[in-house]
């Protein structure tokens, strides 16, 4: 297999240092009327266990030109069965942080109508939705659940997955479009976002070959990548309409992804502009390949959607959901394997946010086996630390691993109802990607399973394996953010002082060493490069089988690197775009190192950690961990410990020890078990 570097679960989106994309709140709304004064309307109580809301969302009481009415909105409001309802449709969109204070007229049976409140982005949602003759059906969570009635939210939650998987479409609603001022071809120009994106999808449409791709000339005549101050020309604001789009908050709520990965049918609505997602996702990615392809700059090279923006990732995990879930012959495999809870938690998290952070829990309920979380009418009575404790304890249990161990914070401080062994869900790798995650092929515990034991302590988790060794020595900083293609990454790595900070530590323990210091040092370079990059984590081949080519790599391709950021790619022979190809892997294998620190054990042995690691602390291989995790003794050395986070140590990853020299536990797994209690 051919060798590839990606980010299928931890993604390129770090969000920008000057956050490019506004709230929900600063995009345009285009409202209708007001209906004037009305009384308060109430929701009817339901059994909130099997019955949904539906919103009849009823046409204007005059026929308009197009469904661009600005007549008052108004609906009725049933309440079926989520068994026995008539064919509906599920809106999917972002709230934003104003309160609901605008009026959707409620229509009784009585033809008395009385005033609802919404957030202006859902009234604004309503009026693009409303047809022009016929009342359209609509789950709504805003309108469908009684907001203000906790008891309700809990079970209404629990239903969500199935209210979105019975819709016969889900609709995203992403907001109105912008208006542009063009100064080419016409001055003064104005056009809308949504015109010019429907336009761009209608001439890409034309140029797709056989394959269902467009050719990067086209593209390349269609949008204009290069970078500007002033956006004029229409090719260049097509593709600041790109971006702006793709930036839009909707990408970044936690609920969206369930939402949009379990509908039959999925629409994107972006002002007057309707199109199929899986048309959409095909014009983002043709600008994407637009933007990533070198070959075509004639100047510095492009920024990357995926890097720049929010939405390009998130399209694609949703686009990777539904395809598992739908066209996986065998589903109860796909289900298993690729559809776990832990696994779309680790995928999605770090993307996304939520208001309500017990959300971050309760937003995936959908994508369990058989952990057996549930949202119940207590579920919003408990705080968030409480759920996420209670959903870690679930994902433990049902997994017989410490895999969900990966999103850990590293840090100790936290509140006391927060163990340390408790990810901290709003704030998912802190110190960057996790060195392992469910899918990693480390195997450090050799596969050893972890058996829950009930603790004294609720806050306690009890684990067993041994403590084989202690951090010792740091050789360089935390390393800083991965900064890709603007930096080398030998200053990125610190390479030539973690070399010769390193070599120069191992001479200090000649005597100690002996023959086995030669050896060390010998492979220390080699060794030192798959410690950064975690032997290949964040790629398609692990354990790596190119470390030397690595080593060369990062010596020598600095020329290439330079020569491809000027835009001169054209004058690289061939062997060099070789080079340059295998140093734009390492680029992205490299980001498993950033914010975290390279260390030397009191055994002298080599390894990277979280950047909140410090010395003295303890280095541990625990059943169900695939990789050796950071403990720290609590204060008052009464045996608990926190668990600060994965660890990688080179030569222990795979169920072994290095053979260089002797090791007090080399054998670890022969040694009498021992119990530690995570506090």
């Amino acid at each position: 297999m051919a060798f590839t570097t990606g980010q299928d679960l931890y993604g390129f989106y770090e969000g920008a240092e000057e956050e490019t994309s506004a709230s929900i709140d600063q995009t345009p709304v285009r409202l209708p009327d007001s209906p004037g004064e009305l009384e308060w309307y109430e929701h009817s109580p339901i059994d909130a266990s099997h019955q949904i809301r539906l919103i009849e969302l009823l046409p204007p009481q005059k026929k308009p030109e197009d469904r661009d009415s600005k007549e008052v909105v108004r609906c009725k409001i049933h309440s079926p069965s989520l068994t026995e309802t008539p064919p509906y449709e599920a809106l999917s969109y972002t709230w934003g942080k104003m309160n609901r204070h605008l009026v959707v007229a409620v229509v009784l049976d009585e033809g008395e109508e009385q005033a609802l409140f919404v957030t202006p982005q859902l009234l604004m949602a309503l009026r693009r939705l409303r047809l022009p003759v016929v009342s359209r059906y609509l789950w709504i969570d805003q309108l469908s659940i009684d907001q203000d009635n906790d008891v309700e939210k809990g079970p209404q939650i629990q239903l969500m997955g199935d209210i979105y998987r019975k819709a016969e479409r889900v609709v995203i609603w992403l907001g109105e479009d912008r208006r542009y001022t063009v100064a080419r071809p016409v001055f003064g120009q104005q056009i809308d976002s949504a015109d010019l994106l429907s336009d761009l999808w209608k001439k890409i449409t034309k140029s797709l070959d056989q394959t269902s791709t467009v050719s990067l000339e086209m593209m390349e005549s269609l949008v204009d990548i290069r970078p500007c101050y002033h956006k004029q020309s229409i090719e260049e604001i097509r593709n600041l309409a790109v971006y702006e789009i793709l930036n839009r908050p909707w990408f970044r709520r936690a609920w969206v992804f369930q939402e949009a990965s379990l509908a039959r049918e999925l629409l994107v609505q972006y002002g007057s502009w309707e199109v199929r997602f899986e048309d959409f996702k095909r014009m983002v990615d043709a600008v994407s390949h637009l933007g990533a392809a070198s070959v075509i700059a004639k100047g510095p090279r492009r920024r990357r959607l995926a890097k720049d923006t929010s939405g390009l990732e998130m399209v694609q995990l949703i686009q990777n959901a539904r395809q598992r879930l739908f066209k996986t012959k065998d589903a109860a495999l796909a289900k298993q394997d690729d559809n776990r809870f832990l696994s779309t938690l680790l995928q999605v998290l770090r993307r996304v946010e939520a208001f309500d952070p017990r959300d971050l829990i309760f937003a995936f309920l959908a994508f369990q086996t058989d952990e057996g979380i549930t949202s119940t009418t207590e579920s919003y009575q408990q705080t968030h630390e409480e759920v996420w404790k209670h959903a870690t304890e679930s994902i433990i249990k049902s997994s017989k691993s410490l895999d969900v161990f990966a999103a850990l914070s590293g840090d100790v401080n936290r509140k006391p109802q927060m163990p340390s062994w408790v990810p901290s869900w709003s704030e998912c790798f802190p110190y960057s990607r996790p060195i392992a995650g469910p899918g990693s092929r480390f195997r450090a515990s050799r596969r050893m399973p972890h058996y829950w034991k009930d603790p004294e302590r609720s806050a306690s988790l009890i684990v067993r394996g041994k403590i084989i060794d202690a951090i010792a020595s740091f050789k360089t900083p935390q390393i800083a953010r991965h900064q890709g293609s603007h930096h080398p990454i030998s200053l990125f790595l610190s390479w030539l002082v973690l070399v010769d900070s390193s070599r120069r530590y191992l001479y200090g323990f000649q005597k100690t060493l002996g023959d086995s210091l030669e050896v060390k040092l010998q492979t220390l370079e080699a060794d030192l490069m798959r410690t950064v990059l975690a032997d290949g984590v964040m790629g398609s081949e692990q354990p790596l089988r190119c470390v030397p080519e690595m080593v060369k790599i990062i010596k020598d391709g600095e020329h290439v690197r330079q020569v491809r950021d000027d835009g001169r790619i054209g004058e690289l022979t061939e062997p060099e775009k070789e080079t340059l190809a295998t140093y734009e892997k390492l680029e992205d294998l490299a980001m498993i190192a950033e914010k975290k620190r390279v260390f030397y054990t009191e055994n002298l042995q080599l390894g990277m950690a979280a950047g909140a690691v410090q010395e003295g602390d303890q280095i541990a291989i625990i059943h169900g961990s695939k990789v050796p995790l950071i403990l720290r003794q609590a204060k008052g050395g009464s045996g608990e410990y926190y668990v600060i986070s994965q660890c990688y140590l080179n030569g222990w990853m795979y169920g072994n020890s290095p053979r260089e020299r002797p090791h007090p536990h080399g054998m670890w797994w022969k040694e009498e078990v021992d119990e530690f209690v995570l506090v």
